[in-house]
């Protein structure tokens, strides 16, 4: 499955937020993008994240070593999960950017070690 047609089935709000997101982590030097798991995974040596559309009209950015990381700005829940955690993103209003931007950075500094 192709980045595009994934677009193609998923809800308009889920399209606007991960378009949204997928521009902001490719602007990232070295980060890469591949579809995994039919949804869209972003790695830097290794797998950072991925974004993974959920009901109803949602998003949800999942940081595969989420629970290593700091969370100093409280936005990463587990969800009963051992290794993940992620944000509920619902609209692009709404999307903590900078925030975002931190874990992010966090993220690809802990898969460099």
């Amino acid at each position: 499955m192709t980045f595009d047609y994934f677009l193609d089935t998923i809800d308009a709000n889920q399209k606007e937020i991960i378009e949204f997101m997928h521009n902001i982590f490719l602007s990232y030097p070295e980060v890469g993008h591949k579809m995994r798991y039919r949804i869209p995974f972003y790695d830097h040596k290794t797998w950072v994240c991925y974004l993974n559309p959920v009901k109803p009209d949602k998003v949800e950015l999942c940081f595969l070593k989420g629970k290593e990381l700091s969370n100093a700005q409280g936005l990463l829940d587990d969800r009963g999960r051992k290794m993940i955690s992620g944000i509920i993103l619902s609209d692009l209003k709404s999307i903590p950017i900078e925030e975002i931007h931190v874990l992010f950075a966090e993220a690809i500094m802990l898969g460099e070690m």
